[in-house]
């Protein structure tokens, strides 16, 4: 009989230790959820898809407001019109190459750095502008991208590379 209540009790010790951890259980799947949507999103851009894109960047007031100053024509109300006019004459929408590393920043925010591919496939490395050299303005290769979750969907903030 105590043997019966010794394992009752550790099953239910058990239970109540998977009930207490199940939210940290989640975490690696919510991070996972995030490395994926940052790596869509800038798949998408660099397909040239990009109604779809905008469905998994977060609603950046001023990355909107830059794109259509510098991009006067397009209609400021037209997110994806917007980005694809960015894409093709300030940003470079890349693929990425490599999630470098990824981390849970708080409950809803995941924080990564990536690596993007050039079309070719090589390492894509921003180097010194506007009359700047390697020492003043060393090159860049690894950006980092901040992904919020926003109830059951994940939104990228910021924008791709900027090249002067």
């Amino acid at each position: 009989m105590k043997r019966i209540a010794l394992i009752a009790s550790l099953v239910i010790a058990a239970l109540l230790l998977a009930a207490c951890s199940s939210p940290a259980a989640e975490v690696p799947g919510d991070l996972e959820h995030a490395r994926q949507t940052l790596i869509d999103f800038f798949s998408l851009l660099s397909n040239g898809e990009y109604a779809e894109a905008i469905e998994r960047h977060a609603n950046d007031a001023d990355f909107y407001t830059a794109a259509q100053q510098n991009n006067p024509n397009v209609d400021a109300n037209d997110r994806a019109a917007l980005m694809e006019a960015a894409c093709a004459y300030q940003l470079r929408c890349l693929e990425i190459r490599e999630v470098v590393s990824g981390e849970r920043f708080s409950e809803t925010e995941f924080v990564f750095v990536v690596e993007f591919a050039n079309p070719d496939g090589s390492l894509f490395i921003l180097g010194p502008c506007c009359g700047a050299d390697e020492t003043e303005m060393p090159p860049v290769s690894q950006f980092e991208y901040h992904v919020e979750k926003a109830g059951s969907e994940f939104l990228v903030h910021g924008s791709p590379v900027y090249v002067p």
